[in-house]
C-alpha cells in the first residue's frame, strides 16, 4: 500500500535477531532467570556471548606470570620485614598458628590416604574385612608428601600386597568341565570318535 491510497505507513517489521540484540548498559539480549532451554535460539546465542565475554574480561583482568614473580617476591620480602618486627609472644603465636596449620594438612593427607587405599584395594577385588586387616598395622603418614597423599605411591603399594584380582566371568560350577568324559556329547563328536 501507499500512502495515496489512504493508508498509513506501517513500521518495518524486525527479525528476532534485531530485536533481542543487547543494548549497551541495560539489556543483555536474553531473559534473566528463564532456563536455557525455554529460550529462543537468538536469546540462547546472546546468553553465551554474555557469558564467554565476562570469562575474557576475568582472563585479561588476571595477572600475568612475571608479575606473579614480582607479587611472590614482595611478599617474601614484606613477610621478612614483618618477622623482623615481630615481639617474642608474636613469634610464639606465629610458631604455634604454623604448627597447628601442618597438623591440620598431616591429619586430613593421611584421612585421605585412608580412604585412597582402602578404595584402591576394594577395586582390586578385596573384601572389606581383608582391607581393614591389611591396613591397620600400616604407618599411612608414610604415603603423605608436602604435597599432599602421594596417590602413585598407595596404588604401587596396594598392587604388591597380593589382592586377588576381579575375574570378569567367575565360574559358578555349570557347564562342561575338564576332558569331557562322562558329558554327552554331539552325535557329530561320537562319529569322529569312531571314525565313520
Amino acid at each position: 500500500m501507499s500512502e495515496e491510497d489512504g493508508a498509513t505507513p506501517t513500521e518495518p517489521t524486525t527479525t528476532g535477531a534485531e530485536t533481542s540484540a543487547p543494548t549497551p548498559g541495560t539489556d543483555r539480549g536474553y531473559p534473566e532467570g528463564v532456563p536455557l532451554a525455554d529460550m529462543a535460539e537468538t536469546e540462547q546465542l546472546a546468553y553465551w556471548k554474555h557469558q564467554s565475554r565476562k570469562h575474557e574480561a576475568a582472563a585479561k583482568a588476571a595477572p600475568r606470570a612475571d608479575e606473579l614473580r614480582e607479587l611472590r617476591a614482595a611478599k617474601q620480602k614484606l613477610d621478612q620485614v614483618v618477622a623482623e618486627q615481630m615481639t617474642e609472644q608474636e613469634k610464639a603465636v606465629a610458631a604455634a598458628r604454623d604448627e597447628g596449620r601442618q597438623s591440620a594438612f598431616t591429619e586430613a593427607s593421611t584421612t585421605a590416604v585412608a580412604a585412597i587405599f582402602t578404595a584402591t584395594l576394594l577395586d582390586q577385588g578385596m573384601s572389606t574385612e581383608d582391607v581393614q586387616e591389611v591396613t591397620r598395622p600400616l604407618s599411612l603418614g608414610a604415603f603423605v608428601t608436602d604435597g599432599g597423599p602421594d596417590v602413585g605411591a598407595i596404588r604401587a603399594y596396594a598392587a604388591r600386597l597380593g589382592a586377588r584380582p576381579v575375574t570378569a566371568n567367575p565360574d559358578l560350577g555349570q557347564g562342561k568341565r575338564g576332558n569331557g568324559a562322562g558329558v554327552l556329547r554331539s552325535g557329530e563328536d561320537i562319529l569322529k570318535q569312531f571314525n565313520i
